[in-house]
Order: C-alpha cells, then sequence, then structure tokens
C-alpha cells in the first residue's frame, strides 16, 4: 500500500474558466500526483483525465456479470428518474465515479471554486488532538476583512499540504484496528453551509451585533484547526478532502447537498474502525459569482433530506446489534455495507402511515430539543444581542409552524405542489431504500474495479 496520495480530482459542473486556471497552477508546481475531473461538462483540460461515467457504468456491468442491478449502478452515477423529479445538484454521481477510479490509492478531492491558495496554521507546539473543540471560526462584516486576515505566500506550497493529508492517513492510532480513512481542510473564505442556522447556537453580544447581522447574510467565515485533529463524530467538510481508498470507502449519497455529511454517517455506520481527520491548513474558498444567504434564511425552519438519512445512519451506528458488536474485530468488511443497506430498505418499506408518524415524532423530539437549547439565550440577559435574539424566537416559531403544515415530514427539497402527500412519502421511502441497496451492493461494485 502506498503511503503517498497518487491523484487529484476536481469535481465541477460545467468547468469554468478559474477552474482551469486552478489546474495550471498544480501543473506548473511539477507535483507527482494524476490530475483528473468529473464534470457534466465535455470541455477538456490538456494533461487532465476526464473521468467517463458512461464508461464506468459498463465495466462494473460486464465484471460483476450483471449480478449487481442496472438500477443501483445508475443510481450511484447518474441518478437521472430521481433528477427529473427533484430539483437538485448531482455531485455525489461524480463524487461516486472518482471513488471508483481510483480504487486502491489514496487521494485528493477539491471543489471547482478551490482556489491553488493554501496557508498552514501557525503553532510551535503541534499537536494530535481528539477533541473537536479544537475548531475555531470567526466571522466577517465583509470580504476586505477577510482577505486581510491571512497572508498567503507567493510560492505554492502544495507539497507540504499534500505531505500534511499524507501524514493523517497514515497514522498508527494507539487503538486497535482503528485508521484515519478522510482527511479535511479548514476554510477561508465562504462558508460550505447552505444556511446560516449555525450562528443561531453561538452566542451573540450586543457589541457584535453588527457583525451578526453581516454574517447571517454575507456567508464569510474563516474556520481551522492549529492542531491535527481526529475524531469518530461524522462532521466532515469536503471542500478540500484527503481520502483512504485503499479500503472500502461508503458511496457518497448521488444527490441533494450535505453529501459529505451523508458519507461521514455511512463511513461510521460501514466502517466503525474509521476516523475522520482535520489538517492545520486552511484552503481559499472563493465562488463566482460570491453567494449571500436569502433575507430571513436564518429563521426559516426546514427539515431536509440529508438530515433524515444522517439521522438513521446514526441510529444504525448507536444500535443495540452495534454496541454488541465484537469489539476486537470491528473491521468486519462486506457484512457491515450488506447489514447497513438493509438497516435502510428496511425503513423505507414501512407502511406509509408507519413511516411518517416515524419521521414526525423524530422532527418534533429534535424540535424541542432545540427549543430547550435554545431557549436559554431567551432569559433576560442585556449582554445578548436583540437581532439574534429576535431570530431565535422567528426559528422556534417557524419550527412549531412547520409541524402544523400539510407537508409535514417530508424532506423541503421532496416538496413539490404536483405531488400528492402520498406520492412525496413514496419518493422519500424510494430514495432511501435505493441508497440502502447501493449500500448493500457497494463492495461487489468497488472489488469490480479492482485491477
Amino acid at each position: 500500500m502506498s503511503k503517498k496520495i497518487q491523484s487529484i480530482i476536481w469535481i465541477s459542473k460545467d468547468i469554468p474558466e478559474s477552474l482551469i486556471e486552478t489546474i495550471k497552477k498544480y501543473q506548473d508546481s511539477k507535483i507527482k500526483v494524476d490530475l483528473l475531473v468529473s464534470s457534466n461538462s465535455t470541455k477538456k483540460i490538456e494533461g487532465v483525465k476526464h473521468i467517463n461515467k458512461e464508461e464506468l457504468y459498463q465495466k462494473i456491468i460486464n465484471k460483476t456479470n450483471n449480478k449487481v442491478p442496472k438500477d443501483v449502478i445508475e443510481f450511484a452515477l447518474f441518478s437521472k428518474d430521481f433528477l427529473k423529479k427533484i430539483n437538485t445538484i448531482d455531485t455525489g454521481t461524480h463524487r461516486n465515479a472518482a471513488i471508483l477510479s481510483t480504487v486502491g490509492q489514496k487521494f485528493i478531492f477539491s471543489d471547482d471554486d478551490v482556489l491553488c491558495q493554501f496557508h498552514k496554521i501557525k503553532n510551535n507546539e503541534r499537536k494530535i488532538k481528539l477533541d473537536m473543540n479544537d475548531i475555531r471560526t470567526r466571522y466577517f462584516e465583509n470580504k476586505n476583512i477577510l482577505d486581510l486576515i491571512i497572508d498567503y505566500k507567493k510560492e505554492l506550497n502544495l507539497k507540504e499540504l499534500i505531505d500534511s493529508h499524507e501524514y493523517l492517513l497514515n497514522l498508527i492510532l494507539p487503538e486497535k484496528n482503528m485508521k484515519v480513512l478522510s482527511t479535511m481542510t479548514g476554510v477561508h473564505g465562504e462558508s460550505v453551509s447552505d444556511t446560516p442556522k449555525g450562528l443561531l447556537r453561538r452566542v451573540h453580544t450586543k457589541n457584535k451585533e453588527d457583525l451578526y447581522k453581516e454574517a447571517k447574510i454575507n456567508r464569510l467565515l474563516l474556520s481551522y484547526s492549529e492542531n491535527y485533529l481526529i475524531r469518530k463524530k461524522p462532521h466532515f467538510v469536503s471542500m478540500y478532502s484527503a481520502f483512504n481508498n485503499e479500503e472500502i470507502l461508503p458511496p457518497f449519497f448521488p444527490i441533494a447537498r450535505n453529501q459529505d455529511g451523508i458519507f461521514a454517517a455511512a463511513m461510521m455506520a460501514c466502517m466503525p474502525n474509521s476516523m475522520i481527520g482535520q489538517v492545520p491548513w486552511v484552503a481559499k474558498h472563493q465562488p463566482f459569482p460570491a453567494r449571500n444567504y436569502k433575507k430571513g434564511e436564518i429563521s426559516n425552519y426546514r427539515f431536509k433530506l440529508n438530515t433524515l438519512i444522517v439521522s438513521l445512519l446514526n441510529s444504525y451506528s448507536k444500535s443495540e446489534y452495534t454496541n454488541k458488536k465484537n469489539t476486537e474485530n470491528l473491521n468486519i468488511g462486506d457484512n457491515r455495507y450488506k447489514e447497513v443497506g438493509e438497516y435502510l430498505e428496511k425503513f423505507a418499506n414501512k407502511n406509509n402511515d408507519d413511516f411518517i408518524n416515524f419521521i414526525q415524532k423524530y422532527i418534533s423530539t429534535n424540535i424541542d430539543k432545540a427549543t430547550l437549547s435554545l431557549g436559554k439565550f431567551l432569559v433576560s440577559n442585556n449582554n445578548y444581542s436583540e437581532e439574534w435574539q429576535r431570530d431565535i424566537r422567528k426559528y422556534l416559531l417557524n419550527a412549531q409552524e412547520y409541524k402544523k403544515s400539510s407537508q409535514f415530514g417530508i424532506p423541503h427539497e421532496l416538496i413539490n405542489e404536483n405531488r400528492s402527500f402520498s406520492e412525496n412519502i413514496e419518493l422519500t421511502k424510494s430514495l432511501i431504500s435505493m441508497y440502502g441497496k447501493l449500500l448493500k451492493h457497494w463492495p461487489e461494485i468497488v472489488n469490480s474495479m479492482k485491477k
């Protein structure tokens, strides 16, 4: 097994000119890695391998002798039927194609709006820490202040950055069988989150009122760690991330947002010996054009598809079955994927009433927990930001109103006025079932790609 990262892969919808310029900088740096792109665009970049999903699809069918259902392979690489019904992104299909194109390697994923600018966070007493609280996050009133906070070196430091990811992926942990299988880089620039609701759970005081008002709109932040972090909790940002694909990594959920969160939860469920790392670096994240959160977005309550699937995967990880597993043999291989997949399929096979009642109860419980958690900030305190407290009240009110809505329990992305409530339930069930089938067949699909 190689200790080196062998490939860097960009995921891009349409391969913008800014990505071509970024890749040129990688090429000029002469780093010894393969450069790949997976995209819906047919635009070619000299010196870069373009992943062909159609060829992958056919290869899997041939290598597995048609034993893997074609609709499962199609779901992983294209998800065409679901994309016709849901207005969402298909980034996960490209991530799956990239994983299957690099079986047996260590590799890096990069979003197409990550610039070739990286900064090492200074710390003279660098440590390896298990504490997730070591992640620090700052928000900014405008881009000028954000850009001044970090001084990027003119000379590229790609090798040192890659070495940092390799260090964690090759780390020998004291716990038996435990391995770091994925790592991530900190963020300098636009937040990768599609919601600013994380701001509600951070105490904001009156002397930071103006900063809060800007931060809930402008998406500008710096999120980093001064140390090397490793953890079991399924928190993962795949914006610029590395993977040990010498193991059988789980597939990404092919569509919708926060696919990296689902990936992390799937990894914890299917590979209980796995850990996620974070390196003490930040990458410059600069989408073009710049994006803002919508006015009032911070107070909107939306139940998302990724929330449902992550909660199901986490429930498996915490189940009695999992707790009773032989802790001396955590790396149980293909069977674990089969069991997790069947767990999701079984849930999706509930009748509509039981299915939606379960989800509604889950949402209500979490809204009640949020009410208790956020409610403590509404206790009279002259130092708290008034704007922040108003947003909390609106959020909790909207959450209670959602429980009375006609589509209560349906993930936000799947709600469509042209479909009935029952049809939306069936669509939700079919997505969960298909991901369950994909997990169940995934080891066979991955093994078919081995040389």
